[in-house]
């Protein structure tokens, strides 16, 4: 073969294509990448996530509806618990509540509710001491009756006219003397029948009341006095008017009777 003709094959390259030493300078050929459509690409990943929203939906929706499905059926329990609890469950309940002693709110309600009541028994236990104190200053204690400026026991015994008398002045008072119709007319509505303090001691024909004057106005029944040359003693009867229902009579029956004392007022 003649020199000319000789062709060192190394060094030949085929065009396009690079030499060893130009491969080992330039490093590695970065990985192909398929080509792909990019408009079918966002088509696809648009259907991807709304099923993925739809799918997110609808699980929500089951557990919301989960959760009110147990909200009722919670509800419908403590329902049917109350509604069928017997009568001893409920007063054990209740024993519960009240035994809620730890509790700071019920001891404060506890502590006022007691300070309430021993207020309470304060005011009673005074309203009665002024009570008391008022009927003893105004003679009304004891089953006396006031009536304007006096006050009158009405006895639920019988007794003799002076019997009766000194009952009265054991009282601090007398038999009554009635000084006006009004007055006759309030007595004569206590008792169907009572002594009063007005008597003929002496069968002169004239009437005295305790205190020594004469009776004035008088009230006498149909037919009175008798005038009997026996001592007289008077008596009120509510069986006839209170204008005429005074009688005399004998002082040794017994009778009901009426004291009198003055009402001291306050």
């Amino acid at each position: 073969m003649d020199n000319e003709s000789y062709v060192n094959v190394s060094k030949l390259s085929v065009p396009g294509q690079r030499t060893r030493r130009e491969r080992q300078r330039a490093g590695p050929r970065p990985a192909e990448v398929p080509h792909t459509n990019t408009s079918e690409a966002q088509d696809i990943q648009e259907k991807t996530l709304t099923n993925t929203r739809r799918m997110t939906g609808i699980y929500l929706l089951v557990a919301v509806g989960f959760m009110v499905v147990c909200a009722l059926q919670l509800s419908l329990n403590i329902f049917l618990r109350v509604h069928y609890m017997s009568s001893t469950e409920i007063e054990q309940l209740q024993a519960d509540i009240n035994n809620l002693t730890s509790s700071a709110e019920i001891v404060q309600l506890k502590a006022e509710a007691s300070s309430c009541l021993k207020e309470k028994d304060q005011l009673q236990e005074d309203h009665q001491k002024l009570k008391t104190r008022l009927c003893r200053m105004e003679g009304t204690c004891d089953g006396w009756v006031a009536f304007k400026s006096s006050t009158y026991y009405v006895s639920t015994e019988e007794k003799s006219w002076r019997e009766s008398r000194q009952d009265c002045r054991d009282r601090g008072a007398d038999l009554v003397i009635i000084n006006s119709e009004e007055e006759q007319r309030f007595l004569h509505s206590l008792r169907e029948m009572a002594w009063i303090g007005l008597f003929d001691k002496e069968a002169d024909k004239v009437f005295h009341w305790v205190d020594g004057t004469t009776a004035f106005p008088t009230f006498w029944g149909i037919d009175q006095p008798t005038f009997s040359p026996d001592e007289l003693y008077v008596i009120i009867l509510r069986y006839y008017t209170a204008k005429e229902s005074w009688f005399d009579s004998p002082c040794d029956g017994p009778k009901p009777w009426i004291c009198e004392k003055n009402r001291f007022i306050l």
